[in-house]
């Protein structure tokens, strides 16, 4: 069988979907003001304008199709993917092709790449801020902080992908979309930049907490979704994921250099 993206029932668990959206009324309670809903709302239209027209086909299209309910809810499960208790399945849909899943909008769970963009723009900007603080800022600086990020990104798209390769079988096919696996990896952005914002406002141990946090979330946060996709339905097969679970603590493992790397700056 072909694994791809895990699969079988479920709410979505653990993490619930806030019927909240985050309108200008409900980011006042958390001091963002109508700040929060603008800055959503430029957020989606600087994500369509730039890079939802090249994903024409309805397939790559999914992975925008997210609301400020959930961008609130996945921020909050990467960030502490420890609060997911439940399921970390995604919930499948019978359409007239066939067998998919529910759109990001309508689970916690599935993969978009609304969020995985905006987290890696923040942290150009933020690295870009940090230089200007500093007084070393150029434009080719923001080049570089692009081009550096984008070059992690590429790299741990490739590592798990081999890494999934790595456990198919003559019986069995492990692997997953490459915009699901895209999208995986880029929420560590999110973290980073978050890691670098704090080496902003304060240096020194509130930033190496930072950076720990990180770190640690985005590893948790891989294992749990690389399980669900080795693991969901490979239990039929007969598949024995003691053997890989290595390959797992090599993923893990590796979000600390990347997160020290990216934030170095």
């Amino acid at each position: 069988g072909v694994l791809q993206g895990g699969g079988g029932g479920g709410s979505g668990g653990g993490v619930d979907m806030l019927p909240l959206p985050l309108s200008p009324k409900s980011m006042a309670r958390v001091g963002l003001g109508a700040y929060g809903d603008k800055f959503l709302g430029a957020g989606q239209a600087f994500v369509t304008n730039n890079y939802a027209k090249y994903f024409s086909s309805t397939a790559a299209r999914y992975y925008f199709d997210v609301t400020e309910p959930y961008v609130f809810n996945k921020l909050r499960l990467v960030a502490c993917p420890f609060l997911h208790k439940g399921s970390w399945a995604r919930i499948p849909e019978q359409v007239a092709g066939g067998m998919t899943f529910k759109p990001p909008r309508n689970d916690i769970n599935a993969p978009d790449l609304y969020i995985p963009l905006m987290g890696f723009w923040t942290y150009v900007l933020a690295a870009s801020t940090l230089q200007v603080r500093r007084g070393t800022f150029t434009p080719e600086g923001v080049a570089l902080h692009a081009w550096w990020g984008a070059c992690c990104w590429a790299a741990e798209i490739v590592l798990v992908w081999m890494a999934l390769r790595s456990l198919s079988t003559s019986q069995m096919h492990v692997s997953a979309p490459l915009l699901d696996i895209g999208a995986y990896t880029g929420y560590m952005f999110v973290l980073v930049a978050a890691g670098v914002g704090a080496k902003i406002v304060a240096p020194g141990w509130v930033h190496y907490v930072a950076v720990v946090w990180g770190a640690v979330s985005s590893a948790v946060f891989m294992v749990k979704t690389l399980k669900r996709i080795i693991f969901s339905e490979a239990r039929h097969h007969g598949f024995d994921g003691n053997g890989h679970n290595y390959m797992l603590l090599t993923l893990a493992a590796a979000q600390f250099p990347l997160h020290l790397w990216l934030g170095s700056v």
